[in-house]
């Protein structure tokens, strides 16, 4: 069996119900398997940079509260996954995190 994968991150302000609407955080290709690299809930987790300048990029940082996984079948031998992340704000000084 075939699985493609599509991953969305989303931001939440701390003790908002939803996440914000924002565009495209991370843009998944869908064509390598990304499951080991997917934070679990409670990991810190900082999205920055924005190199070509595109307006639907949002940079954040924060603790992911969720992980929501769709699946679809789409044949007998082909599977697609929408994982939705969610990253909630946190008031941690993620500068004291990790040494550099």
């Amino acid at each position: 069996m075939e699985i493609s994968y599509s991953i969305d991150y989303q931001y939440k302000e701390k003790g908002s119900s939803k996440p914000v609407a924002s565009g495209n955080v991370i843009r998944s290709s869908g064509e390598e398997t990304p499951v080991m690299f997917i934070p679990a809930v409670g990991d810190f987790v900082e999205i920055g940079g924005n190199p070509e300048n595109d307006e639907t990029l949002t940079s954040f940082h924060g603790i992911v509260v969720s992980r929501f996984y769709r699946y679809l079948r789409i044949s007998d031998r082909e599977v697609f996954c929408h994982i939705n992340i969610v990253i909630e704000e946190s008031v941690h000084d993620f500068g004291n995190l990790v040494s550099e």
